[in-house]
């Protein structure tokens, strides 16, 4: 497993040019401590996110600009390589490519069922929302994406986008957030996950058995 190694000072200006343009140099990031037990699998949203929150066991898998296309075909090594029982992963994909919304689908709950088999606790971050300025995407397009991933993925969904149309958000360019907002989404994310696994634990000892759901895989046209 790799170890993140990166110079606080370079990774403040590298968040700085992919937070204000969309048009920053394409990185692929494979950032995963050797005792990571918290994985995140993004675009450019989780790669501010792996330049904003410092914690050293939290590993991320994302790139600029990408989706489906790069999680089948290049992340997909890497999360089968660095992931292991009991460790939490957290997808969140889909606003570069919000048109792929069927083909996500079959691929995330080929994951779910691959990862839950090693022991990994899978959910998906919905999309969250954009701003004024967004060119490609809109927040009515995106809520059909979050809505279908609700009702068909084989996991828990963290609905941190709902949380923020409620609260309150900031972007820099319509795409990409501001780091006070960035720490806000990643805060909801870990509440969510402890409430959702501390939900799991308390069943386990008051029911005295395992409630840990392995997702029944459905026939997917994806070319694994």
């Amino acid at each position: 497993m790799k170890r993140r190694n990166i110079i606080p000072a370079l990774a403040a200006l590298m968040f700085i040019a992919i937070s204000s343009t969309a048009q920053a140099k394409t990185v692929f990031y494979h950032e995963i401590p050797e005792d990571c037990n918290f994985l995140f699998v993004g675009d450019s949203r989780t790669v501010g996110m792996m330049q904003t929150i410092d914690n050293d066991k939290v590993g991320y898998i994302c790139e600029v600009g990408k989706g489906y296309k790069w999680l089948k075909d290049t992340a997909d090594e890497y999360i089968q390589d660095n992931t292991k029982k009991d460790m939490t992963i957290v997808f969140n994909l889909g606003v570069n490519d919000i048109y792929n919304e069927d083909k996500y689908v079959d691929l995330y709950n080929e994951y779910v069922f691959e990862l839950e088999e090693k022991g990994c606790n899978v959910y998906f971050e919905t999309v969250n929302p954009v701003g004024s300025k967004s060119k490609n995407v809109t927040n009515e397009q995106i809520d059909e994406f979050n809505k279908k991933m609700k009702e068909e993925l084989n996991c828990p969904v963290i609905d941190t986008n709902s949380q923020l149309v409620k609260n309150g958000y900031e972007t820099v360019d319509g795409l990409h957030y501001t780091k006070d907002t960035t720490k806000e989404i990643y805060k909801i994310v870990r509440k969510e996950v402890r409430k959702d696994q501390k939900g799991k634990n308390e069943a386990n000892n008051t029911h005295g058995v395992d409630v840990h759901k392995t997702s029944q895989r459905k026939t997917s046209s994806v070319d694994r």
